[in-house]
């Protein structure tokens, strides 16, 4: 644990500004808080799909990890699927970047997520902040559940409803301005 808190510090430069609590909660959903099997192989859930301590799918890694590049938020050398603070790293800089979605962990979490009732639809949808339908990113859908590649959408374990589209497939555009003006 010395290690990984001195290679955090050590990054701080590319710090991002996640809630530190709900980081931890989300691990220790996820994972245990643990990023290796008891036999010292990278932890593994939805049947191998998903590995490591914040249970990232290969392809939902290498995604963010482009992203976050292109964003200059990269302080490591070239992305390793299987490395813990890499991981770490990711899912503060997804929260931030309003994909906290793809985590199911986050959803259990926050069960009191934020929905509005959309006049034009009469449906509750799941969207980031209350001010999301004055949003020119605002796109109101049924959630059409889980999508992976190769495989196609499968439903989620968590009936949503209706959700944010756009926020569900690229995260939230708006949420660094949002985060501190309302919710």
């Amino acid at each position: 644990m010395k290690h990984l808190a001195l290679l955090l510090m050590l990054y701080s430069a590319h710090a991002v500004a996640a809630d530190q609590h709900l980081v931890d909660a989300i691990l220790m959903c996820e994972s245990s808080n643990r990023h290796y099997e008891l036999d010292g192989r990278v932890r593994f859930g939805d049947d191998g799909i998903s590995r490591g301590i914040a249970q990232f799918r290969k392809e939902t890694f290498y995604e963010f990890a482009a992203m976050a590049k292109k964003q200059g938020r990269w302080p490591f050398k070239r992305p390793r699927w299987f490395d813990e603070q890499q991981q770490i790293h990711l899912l503060k800089w997804g929260l931030d970047n309003g994909y906290e979605r793809r985590w199911t962990c986050w959803r259990k979490l926050k069960r009191d997520e934020v929905k509005i009732k959309d006049k034009r639809f009469g449906q509750m949808v799941d969207v980031y902040d209350r001010i999301c339908p004055t949003l020119e990113c605002y796109w109101p859908r049924p959630d059409p559940g889980v999508f992976t590649q190769g495989v196609g959408y499968r439903q989620r374990s968590i009936k949503i409803g209706w959700l944010c589209g756009t926020r569900e497939v690229r995260g939230c555009p708006d949420a660094r301005k949002l985060k501190g003006e309302s919710k």
